[in-house]
Protein backbone atom coordinates (compact mmCIF):
# COMPACT_ATOMS: atom_id res chain seq x y z
CA UNK A 1 0.00 0.00 0.00
CA UNK A 2 1.36 3.44 -0.80
CA UNK A 3 0.22 6.50 1.38
CA UNK A 4 0.10 10.25 0.84
CA UNK A 5 -2.02 12.67 3.03
CA UNK A 6 -6.04 11.65 2.97
CA UNK A 7 -5.44 8.95 0.26
CA UNK A 8 -4.11 4.82 0.27
CA UNK A 9 -3.36 3.57 -2.94
CA UNK A 10 -3.74 -0.32 -3.13
CA UNK A 11 -4.49 -3.09 -4.66
CA UNK A 12 -7.95 -3.26 -6.68
CA UNK A 13 -10.50 -5.85 -4.92
CA UNK A 14 -13.43 -7.21 -6.65
CA UNK A 15 -15.63 -5.18 -4.27
CA UNK A 16 -14.38 -2.22 -5.81
CA UNK A 17 -17.17 -2.81 -8.46
CA UNK A 18 -20.01 -1.51 -5.96
CA UNK A 19 -18.08 1.82 -5.55
CA UNK A 20 -17.81 1.93 -9.76
CA UNK A 21 -21.63 0.98 -10.11
CA UNK A 22 -23.04 3.28 -7.33
CA UNK A 23 -21.42 6.35 -9.25
CA UNK A 24 -22.23 5.46 -12.04
CA UNK A 25 -21.14 7.11 -15.43
CA UNK A 26 -21.48 10.88 -14.62
CA UNK A 27 -22.00 13.22 -17.39
CA UNK A 28 -19.79 15.94 -15.98
CA UNK A 29 -16.68 13.87 -15.02
CA UNK A 30 -17.02 11.99 -18.06
CA UNK A 31 -16.99 14.86 -20.28
CA UNK A 32 -13.34 15.42 -18.17
CA UNK A 33 -11.94 12.15 -19.49
CA UNK A 34 -13.39 12.84 -23.06
CA UNK A 35 -16.47 11.05 -23.08
CA UNK A 36 -19.69 13.19 -24.04
CA UNK A 37 -22.98 11.36 -22.38
CA UNK A 38 -26.21 13.80 -22.25
CA UNK A 39 -27.48 12.57 -18.52
CA UNK A 40 -25.84 10.77 -15.40
CA UNK A 41 -26.56 6.54 -16.37
CA UNK A 42 -25.72 3.75 -14.24
CA UNK A 43 -22.60 1.19 -15.02
CA UNK A 44 -24.06 -2.46 -14.77
CA UNK A 45 -22.89 -4.56 -12.35
CA UNK A 46 -21.02 -6.51 -14.85
CA UNK A 47 -18.93 -4.25 -16.36
CA UNK A 48 -17.69 -2.37 -12.96
CA UNK A 49 -16.42 -6.25 -12.25
CA UNK A 50 -14.57 -6.08 -15.91
CA UNK A 51 -13.22 -2.82 -14.78
CA UNK A 52 -11.46 -3.44 -11.64
CA UNK A 53 -10.72 -7.16 -13.18
CA UNK A 54 -8.70 -5.36 -16.18
CA UNK A 55 -7.24 -2.97 -13.25
CA UNK A 56 -6.29 -6.13 -11.38
CA UNK A 57 -4.33 -7.28 -14.45
CA UNK A 58 -1.94 -4.27 -14.70
CA UNK A 59 1.77 -3.91 -13.49
CA UNK A 60 0.86 -0.95 -11.70
CA UNK A 61 -2.32 0.38 -11.11
CA UNK A 62 -4.15 0.98 -7.63
CA UNK A 63 -7.53 1.63 -6.48
CA UNK A 64 -7.81 5.03 -4.23
CA UNK A 65 -8.66 4.51 -1.11
CA UNK A 66 -10.00 7.47 1.09
CA UNK A 67 -11.63 7.19 4.32
CA UNK A 68 -11.91 3.38 3.87
CA UNK A 69 -13.82 3.69 0.82
CA UNK A 70 -12.80 3.00 -3.23
CA UNK A 71 -13.18 6.47 -4.86
CA UNK A 72 -11.07 5.88 -7.62
CA UNK A 73 -8.36 4.22 -9.55
CA UNK A 74 -4.60 5.49 -10.23
CA UNK A 75 -2.30 3.61 -13.01
CA UNK A 76 1.39 3.87 -14.63
CA UNK A 77 1.42 2.34 -18.62
CA UNK A 78 3.75 2.67 -21.48
CA UNK A 79 6.68 2.56 -19.27
CA UNK A 80 9.31 2.70 -21.35
CA UNK A 81 13.11 3.04 -20.02
CA UNK A 82 13.00 6.31 -17.80
CA UNK A 83 9.66 7.56 -19.03
CA UNK A 84 6.08 6.57 -18.27
CA UNK A 85 2.48 7.35 -18.43
CA UNK A 86 0.00 8.43 -15.41
CA UNK A 87 -3.67 8.31 -15.68
CA UNK A 88 -5.87 9.05 -12.63
CA UNK A 89 -9.39 8.88 -12.23
CA UNK A 90 -12.20 9.53 -9.26
CA UNK A 91 -15.40 7.65 -9.93
CA UNK A 92 -17.70 10.30 -8.50
CA UNK A 93 -18.20 14.11 -8.02
CA UNK A 94 -18.78 13.78 -4.85
CA UNK A 95 -14.85 13.02 -4.25
CA UNK A 96 -13.97 16.68 -6.43
CA UNK A 97 -12.26 19.42 -4.41
CA UNK A 98 -11.12 17.66 -1.36
CA UNK A 99 -7.19 16.68 -2.41
CA UNK A 100 -7.96 13.07 -3.17
CA UNK A 101 -6.53 13.17 -6.55
CA UNK A 102 -3.76 15.40 -5.53
CA UNK A 103 -2.36 13.40 -2.68
CA UNK A 104 -3.06 9.99 -5.29
CA UNK A 105 -1.01 11.96 -7.82
CA UNK A 106 1.86 12.41 -5.07
CA UNK A 107 1.71 8.76 -3.75
CA UNK A 108 1.80 7.41 -7.63
CA UNK A 109 4.89 9.71 -7.97
CA UNK A 110 6.62 8.65 -4.76
CA UNK A 111 6.46 5.24 -6.29
CA UNK A 112 7.46 5.63 -9.27
CA UNK A 113 10.51 7.37 -8.25
CA UNK A 114 11.88 4.09 -6.60
CA UNK A 115 12.37 0.19 -7.63
CA UNK A 116 10.92 -1.20 -9.67
CA UNK A 117 10.21 2.11 -12.25
CA UNK A 118 12.97 4.64 -11.62
CA UNK A 119 11.25 6.96 -13.63
CA UNK A 120 12.61 10.18 -14.40
CA UNK A 121 9.69 11.64 -16.16
CA UNK A 122 6.09 11.03 -15.86
CA UNK A 123 3.95 12.00 -18.31
CA UNK A 124 0.43 12.65 -18.59
CA UNK A 125 -2.20 13.87 -20.82
CA UNK A 126 -4.87 16.19 -19.92
CA UNK A 127 -7.75 17.86 -22.09
CA UNK A 128 -7.55 21.40 -22.53
CA UNK A 129 -11.03 21.93 -20.21
CA UNK A 130 -10.67 19.92 -17.60
CA UNK A 131 -8.48 22.91 -14.99
CA UNK A 132 -9.36 20.82 -11.69
CA UNK A 133 -6.41 18.17 -13.21
CA UNK A 134 -4.32 20.86 -14.84
CA UNK A 135 -4.49 22.69 -11.33
CA UNK A 136 -3.68 18.99 -9.51
CA UNK A 137 -0.54 17.94 -11.82
CA UNK A 138 0.78 21.31 -11.27
CA UNK A 139 0.49 21.13 -7.42
CA UNK A 140 2.71 18.08 -8.20
CA UNK A 141 4.76 19.26 -10.36
CA UNK A 142 3.82 18.52 -13.61
CA UNK A 143 4.38 21.49 -16.18
CA UNK A 144 2.72 21.86 -19.77
CA UNK A 145 4.78 20.42 -22.46
CA UNK A 146 3.11 20.52 -25.57
CA UNK A 147 -0.48 21.06 -26.67
CA UNK A 148 -1.99 19.02 -29.47
CA UNK A 149 -4.50 20.73 -31.27
CA UNK A 150 -7.45 18.94 -32.32
CA UNK A 151 -6.50 15.71 -30.56
CA UNK A 152 -9.31 14.40 -29.27
CA UNK A 153 -12.79 13.90 -30.61
CA UNK A 154 -15.87 13.99 -28.28
CA UNK A 155 -18.79 11.94 -29.12
CA UNK A 156 -18.11 12.97 -33.26
CA UNK A 157 -19.44 16.52 -32.55
CA UNK A 158 -16.51 18.32 -30.95
CA UNK A 159 -12.41 18.27 -31.19
CA UNK A 160 -10.79 19.39 -27.86
CA UNK A 161 -6.90 20.53 -27.66
CA UNK A 162 -4.74 17.79 -25.33
CA UNK A 163 -2.06 19.00 -23.31
CA UNK A 164 0.88 17.02 -22.86
CA UNK A 165 2.31 17.45 -18.81
CA UNK A 166 5.40 16.38 -17.64
CA UNK A 167 7.21 15.70 -14.08
CA UNK A 168 10.52 16.03 -13.91
CA UNK A 169 12.01 13.86 -11.11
Amino acid sequence: MLRSGSVVLRPPRIEDAEAIRAAGRQADLARMYGVEIDHDEPIPEHEARRRVEWLAQESHAWTIEHEGRAVGIVRFHGVNGPDGWLAVGLFSRDDLNQGIGTDAIRAALDYAAGPPLHLERAWVRVLEYNERAIRAYGKCGFRPVRREENAVEIAGRMWADEILCAELG
